[in-house]
């Protein structure tokens, strides 16, 4: 690869997979999760520092989610015009942008992990679209948290690189988002702290690269301090629950059986499943011993964070929630891909030799698909129609499985021809009972029609002059993304064969 072309691969394949995500965007997030109170949050900062408005209530993650999502918001304001729908717009671009990072970030660093660029091609283009990162590039409650987790990784563990004041106040900012941006950040102590332990250490990489004393207690203390603090404001926000750890004593199992289970759920539930909702990460544990092999570091990152979180969460009765797969895992994802990359070193690219991988993309890329294409509160909306709802049932009953509900509503919106069409109800299920094998529980007839209306925009029909100039630019963008990564991919694909160590962590 000659030199221009090296330097322009990345930002292509930045710009490529960035216009992707965004051209199959809803172009809104108010509605998903708690990003509402977090826009409300950042309009009462905006009034704040306008010397008006009423005080601030603390959205639960606290502050520092924050700092990426209000300056989207005042953007979308500028260029739009202020008023909410255009917040509406320029928040949503910024977990689209922060998963396009993460992605890149795959395919720096898996490329050198494999010591092949169209390795780290491959598996970056997998992972951001064969797992949980595309349908939560338009959910985006977990994107910044990961993204920052793989930054911090990436400037610990690469070898690459002095370790100057900048390099250390970016790692310091890096992990300090990475433990405070959400509640759940606590449980990436571990991982972090592993990270903060090889950023330290003296790796004999070079006279003035060995990070000073100075730089250790400067990385700690701003680390320690943004977390204390976020805690704090995270402490105001839970107080209108009762507090953090009144709320979560509601939910924590009381037996030695549960969280066993738990565990194997998080993996293997078809409701929740990690296997299921992105079966690439099946292929990286089993590619770990290998991985470890390559770069032990990488693999004990991809461990901690994974454990992290389920090891943690099993003792919770409510494991999962009602959102696209096993949400609490998202950060996981980019780790593992990278164990796959390094098991992938000094292995020529190849499909044939690759059937078990191309597999795995195939369905993570289906199923991904059905979780960017509708919008993950319908199924709750819907099972909230048909009888009472509970948590449980959304972790279990197959009924309320995700795929298979966004399945029949994509058939739903392919056979709808117009509005006088018959309604499609979802069937009720089969409930046996033992004394009364005759008995049906109440169901209440819920059509699928008016939620099968997908939430790209690109997919919907346009309303107006301005529906249609939407539709026409994302397309465009569509096109746009795709012709980049072609021109990356025709730069990349001559390192199909393994290249050596030294020559790809230069690249």
């Amino acid at each position: 690869m000659s030199g221009p072309s090296r330097r322009l691969a990345t930002p292509l394949f930045l710009a490529g997979v960035t216009l992707l995500y965004l051209s199959f965007s809803p172009l809104s997030e108010e509605g998903m999760g708690y990003i509402g109170e977090e826009m409300t949050a950042c309009r009462q900062i905006e009034g704040k520092l306008l010397g008006h408005g009423d005080a601030i209530q603390w959205p639960r993650n606290g502050a520092v989610g924050l700092l990426f999502q209000c300056p989207f918001m005042a953007a979308g304001d500028l260029v739009l015009g202020k008023s909410t729908g255009a917040e509406d717009r320029g928040i949503a671009l910024q977990p689209v942008l922060a998963t396009a990072l993460l992605v890149t970030l795959i395919f720096l660093w898996g490329s050198r992990l494999a010591g092949s660029r169209a390795w780290g091609f491959v598996l970056a283009l997998a992972a951001g679209f064969a797992t949980l990162l595309w349908p939560y590039a338009y959910i985006g409650l977990e994107t910044t948290q990961s993204l920052f987790l793989l930054l911090a990784g990436y400037l610990a563990l690469n070898p690459s690189g002095s370790r100057s004041w900048p390099r250390a106040m970016l790692f310091a900012v890096s992990a300090a988002v990475t433990i405070s941006a959400k509640s759940g950040g606590v449980l990436l102590v571990p991982a972090v702290a592993y990270l903060t332990w090889c950023y330290f250490r003296d790796q004999a990489i070079g006279p003035g690269k060995t990070p000073t004393r100075a730089q250790k207690a400067a990385v700690i203390l701003l680390v320690a301090a943004v977390f204390l603090a976020n805690a704090w404001i995270r402490g105001l926000a839970w107080e209108r629950f009762g507090g953090t750890v009144h709320f979560a004593s509601w939910w924590l199992v009381h037996d030695p059986v549960s969280p066993v289970l738990h565990f194997l759920a998080f993996f293997a539930s078809p409701n929740k499943g990690l296997f299921v909702y992105a079966p690439l990460t099946l292929l990286a544990l089993f590619a770990i011993p290998r991985a470890a092999a390559v770069d032990r570091r990488v693999a004990v990152f991809a461990l901690l964070t994974l454990l992290g979180f389920a090891g943690s969460l099993v003792f919770l009765e409510m494991w999962a929630d009602e959102t696209w797969g096993p949400r609490y895992l998202h950060s996981a994802i980019a780790p593992l891909a990278l164990c796959l990359a390094a098991s992938r070193r000094d292995r020529v690219l190849g499909l044939r030799k690759e059937a078990p991988l191309a597999v795995a993309v195939v369905l993570g890329l289906l199923v991904s698909f059905l979780g960017a294409c509708f919008y993950y509160g319908s199924l709750m909306n819907i099972a909230a129609r048909t009888r009472p709802l509970t948590m449980e049932s959304l972790q279990g009953d197959l009924t309320w499985n995700h795929i298979r509900l966004n399945a029949r509503l994509l058939g739903v919106w392919l056979s709808r021809r117009g509005s006088d069409d018959p309604p499609q109800y979802l069937r009720a299920p089969r409930l046996w009972d033992f004394r009364n094998p005759q008995w049906q529980q109440t169901w209440n007839k819920v059509d699928l029609r008016p939620f099968s209306e997908p939430q790209p925009l690109l997919l919907r029909l346009p309303v107006s002059p301005r529906g249609r100039w939407i539709r026409r630019a994302l397309g465009a963008c569509g096109l746009a993304g795709i012709l980049c990564l072609i021109w990356v991919w025709l730069t990349v694909a001559p390192s199909r064969a393994t290249i050596p160590a030294r020559t790809a962590l230069e690249a």
